[in-house]
């Protein structure tokens, strides 16, 4: 079942519009404060912001921490949330097709947001490339930086990010680009 998720309005318009343009690769992950039940992967996590759909992102896989959530850093002030749940999502995802109007709200909501055009199944995925990332994936993890996963299970963390030159405005996070 597809679900929204508020991205909170301090964060700038140009953060949000990363995880749909191509400047992050790869996989994000979005952590939730209570268990997320009915999300499988080739589902759809929307995020709203500013009272709009911004886009969609495939969920990749779901992790349950019931017993002992995972404490994650999110967003570009770094709070902290005590994960049940943690939605690894692919990136970059769609943009909204156009403007979906959609009330925020806090935790998740179960919605299929079904003014947005049908175009293909979420369900039918190529497994084979979910289970083998080509690219680095970010995880906005800690106040260290941006931990980086890279496709052979290595992990480093990142200060300073490299921002294409094109894009030499002030994102709200780093981007880091390469294989």
């Amino acid at each position: 079942m597809n679900i929204t998720r508020t991205v909170p309005q301090w964060e700038s318009p140009e953060w949000v519009a990363n995880f749909f343009n191509g400047v992050w690769q790869d996989r994000a992950e979005f952590p939730f404060g209570r268990t997320v039940k009915h999300v499988d992967q080739g589902d759809f996590l929307f995020l709203i912001y500013r009272g709009q759909i911004a886009g969609r992102l495939r969920v990749v896989a779901v992790e349950q921490h019931p017993e002992t959530p995972e404490n994650k850093s999110v967003g570009t002030d770094g709070h902290s949330v005590n994960a049940r749940t943690v939605i690894r999502v692919q990136l970059p995802g769609e943009p909204a097709p156009a403007d979906i109007p959609r009330k925020g709200h806090r935790l998740h909501r179960y919605d299929n947001v079904s003014e947005w055009p049908a175009s293909f199944d979420p369900k039918a995925l190529n497994e084979q490339e979910m289970a083998e990332p080509r690219h680095n994936r970010f995880v906005m993890d800690s106040i260290e930086g941006v931990k980086l996963i890279h496709p052979d299970g290595t992990e480093e963390y990142v200060r300073d990010m490299v921002i294409p030159p094109e894009e030499s405005e002030d994102l709200g996070f780093g981007v880091y680009e390469g294989e």
